[in-house]
């Protein structure tokens, strides 16, 4: 009888460690809801290509913003940012690969993620001239964009990102850490990379 009672013990503590799990899933998705609410956006997906890419779109008035994100970055990453913009039409895709858009066999060109915003904006019925903003990686295809397509792009906003070519690269250990989404999803990794990956009070 001890036996048993150690093994229902040690069941029900494995039980109410996965409960307790799927709670903080489920209050996590009740947050981004919520955000998502707040930002007054819609999420859907576009086939450009062969690509079923996933987007979110606030709708408003006036000249749209296509807002392009960090490397490894969800689009939920920028909803409470785009909360707070003024009333413009913004669109933010996920890249390949990440968030809800699907995965590549390989890695493609800068002109080729450029490529497939452009078209992205038109297949969302935005197919004049728009503004385009870039955070961090982002940056760098924001301003791919305003090169191929001067025609489409009006302004040009970069935020915490490069000039180009003449950026001295990082060390090779935390470009491999930045290439990778883990910093967003593990509480873990952030908390042992962080300090490497932006420095400064982290540090």
């Amino acid at each position: 009888m001890r036996l048993i009672t150690a093994g229902r013990h040690s069941w029900a503590k494995r039980v109410e460690k996965q409960l307790e799990r799927r709670r903080a899933w489920g209050s996590g998705l009740e947050r981004q809801h919520k955000i998502q609410e707040q930002a007054g956006v819609e999420i859907g997906h576009v086939q450009v290509g062969r690509l079923r890419l996933r987007y979110a779109l606030r709708k408003g008035e006036g000249k749209p913003l296509l807002l392009c994100n960090g490397i490894g970055a969800n689009l939920e990453l920028a909803l409470p940012l785009i909360s707070k913009l003024p009333n413009h039409p913004v669109v933010i895709v996920d890249i390949p690969g990440t968030g809800g858009s699907a995965p590549l066999l390989f890695w493609p060109s800068l002109q080729r993620y450029a490529r497939w915003m452009v078209k992205a904006m038109d297949q969302l019925g935005f197919t004049e001239g728009f503004a385009v903003a870039g955070v961090s990686w982002g940056g760098g295809l924001a301003q791919q964009i305003a090169r191929d397509y001067p025609g489409r792009v009006t302004n040009l906003i970069l935020m915490a990102t490069s000039p180009g070519i003449i950026m001295v690269p990082g060390q090779l250990g935390v470009l491999l850490s930045m290439a990778t989404p883990q910093r967003y999803l593990s509480r873990e990794y952030m908390a042992r990379n962080a300090g490497r990956l932006y420095g400064g009070e982290l540090r």
